[in-house]
């Protein structure tokens, strides 16, 4: 292994983007990009939820109470709407998560879930089987596809509608490949739940490892 930085700032968000770049963030060193074994500055600014669609392309949220979703195109950010703007039931309007798909940009709030296809932002309406009226915890995108975990279960979005996915409502989906196999747990319940909930085959559940509960999964292609 090889250090490429060394700070001990709190990491704020680190994510790997599809080109093999490391993206990472703190408070009093700003963003960065790590590729080739060195550590580009590319904001001052910590940004927070890294998300990638393209060549080159980032989206995510300033890291702050009054955050933002900005877009880094290669070479510079766009800061493109406040937390004001999406307008709601809350003036102290939270931020749940921020995800893309391969047509448009997904912001979860507490004031509902918003879609940006490029022209205007706008509210998209939930499950109809979903009754709690909250916004989505959780967003991840693929492809077409985006999934999002509503108090009472995963559902997915696509061609404007919503359907239910195969995946257990009182579990969590903590990683997603590109290929749609997902890994998560159960609530309540050791061991690791698999499948690929986009696609509609059913879960399963595997035992956990001897030695506990994991504390954070990955998949690779």
């Amino acid at each position: 292994s090889t250090v490429v930085l060394s700070t001990k700032e709190t990491l704020i968000d680190m994510a790997m983007a599809p080109s093999g770049a490391l993206w990472a963030s703190y408070y009093e060193v700003g963003t960065l990009r790590i590729r080739g074994g060195e550590a580009e500055k590319v904001s001052a600014d910590p940004y927070d939820h890294f998300v990638f669609r393209g060549a080159g392309e980032v989206w995510a949220t300033t890291a702050s109470i009054g955050w933002e979703v900005a877009r880094f195109d290669g070479t510079a950010w766009t800061k493109l709407r406040k937390r004001e703007d999406f307008k709601g039931t809350y003036d102290d309007n939270k931020l749940n998560d921020l995800a893309v798909t391969s047509d448009a940009v997904w912001v979860s709030s507490w004031n509902g879930l918003f879609r940006f296809t490029g022209q205007a932002w706008e509210v998209v309406p939930g499950p109809k089987d979903h009754t709690s009226g909250r916004a989505p915890y959780r967003l991840i995108g693929r492809g077409r596809d985006l999934a999002a975990e509503y108090s009472d279960g995963f559902f997915a979005f696509r061609d404007g509608a919503w359907r239910p996915v195969s995946w257990p409502a009182s579990g969590s989906i903590v990683a997603m490949n590109g290929k749609g196999a997902a890994a998560g747990q159960k609530s309540g319940a050791r061991g690791v739940v698999l499948g690929a909930p986009l696609s509609g085959a059913p879960a399963s559940a595997i035992p956990v490892v001897p030695g506990g509960d994991p504390n954070d999964m990955a998949l690779d292609e």
